[in-house]
């Protein structure tokens, strides 16, 4: 019989980024069955180890997660600021692992094996290049935008960071109307489009202030990868708050903006060398249109090397989790 894999993540909850993952793993290891969970079964007999990843949610309670018992090995998880006291007895045991990025590896909780740590990235870099769309937008007049509800303004919120999304939202909305009197089609994208996490919400909110709002669409049912993909390929330029969105852009070498709002963005960025990135709590109208220019006249070949290095590190990823479970 395969061995059975138990993934525990951010999964089934319509997020397009999480449930990419799941793809990567069978690539990443045919050998393996696999069962994607997001909370820890009582029952874990039928599974000879747990990978934990892809994904930022270490900072969270994750259901179960004190039932788990099974050999563990994290698997392109990024790490915050803040770690929840339950990850942090897990990773002390874990057999291997795998962040995405350097940043990463200094938040990591002490009394953890150095041997065990490997940097990798994203796990959606672990996707060969043919397995994707190939990009197709270059005389497209397409802009594809991606935003987040995780970012908007809500009650109980510090004002720091309600009057940040206003002040982006204006400059984006500023920003896209003059991409629209330009002639650029205009279209908003949600990577989730569950009831309880809508991007459709932070569109809408976008859309509320543009002059031209009437010229742009907002697709507000759910997107599945495929067709996201498949948007992107055949955009001119991705201007995206979601990391998803900027990874799948990066990956199919779409030009885009990288609107960061996140350190996990922010991380991102540095690590895979993005040239085209925003902090959206200082970015201006203008400077979102200079990175919008930019990214249309050149592309980075720094990049593209970032991403072909991070694709042949998964590869040694692979292996190295695979050795440390069963030596």
């Amino acid at each position: 019989m395969r061995p059975v894999i138990l993934v525990l993540g951010w999964y089934g909850q319509g997020n397009l980024g999480d449930e990419s993952f799941r793809r990567s793993f069978k690539l990443l290891w045919p050998a393996f069955d696999f069962v994607f969970s997001g909370s820890v079964p009582a029952d874990q007999s039928r599974f000879a180890a747990a990978f934990i990843g892809g994904g930022n949610f270490l900072d969270t309670n994750f259901p179960g997660l004190s039932l788990l018992t099974l050999p563990v090995a994290f698997v392109g998880v990024g790490v915050g600021s803040k770690v929840s006291p339950a990850f942090v007895e897990v990773l002390q045991r874990a057999k291997a692992i795998v962040v995405r990025d350097e940043q990463s590896v200094g938040k990591l909780p002490s009394g953890i094996d150095p041997a065990a740590v490997m940097t990798a990235s994203d796990l959606f870099f672990a996707r060969p290049a043919h397995t994707l769309p190939e990009w197709r937008g270059g005389g497209s007049s397409d802009v594809l935008v991606m935003l987040s509800e995780h970012f908007m303004a809500r009650p109980n919120a510090p004002a720091w960071f309600s009057d940040g999304w206003t002040r982006f939202s204006r400059s984006l909305a500023t920003a896209l109307d003059i991409l629209l009197e330009r002639g650029m089609n205009v279209t908003f994208l949600p990577m989730s489009a569950s009831p309880a996490h809508s991007d459709v919400r932070a569109a809408e909110d976008v859309l509320r202030q543009m002059e031209n709002r009437s010229k742009a669409l907002s697709v507000s049912s759910f997107v599945s990868e495929s067709m996201a993909l498949q948007a992107v390929s055949r955009a001119s330029l991705t201007l995206s708050l979601r990391l998803h969105g900027m990874i799948f852009a990066a990956a199919m070498g779409c030009p885009f903006v990288a609107l960061c709002g996140h350190d996990k963005s922010h991380f991102m960025a540095k690590s895979m060398k993005w040239q085209h990135s925003l902090d959206i709590y200082t970015a201006t109208w203008r400077g979102i249109l200079q990175e919008v220019d930019s990214a249309l006249q050149g592309s980075s070949q720094e990049s593209r090397r970032a991403i072909e290095e991070a694709r042949n590190k998964w590869l040694a990823v692979s292996e190295f989790v695979t050795t440390k479970l069963w030596p």
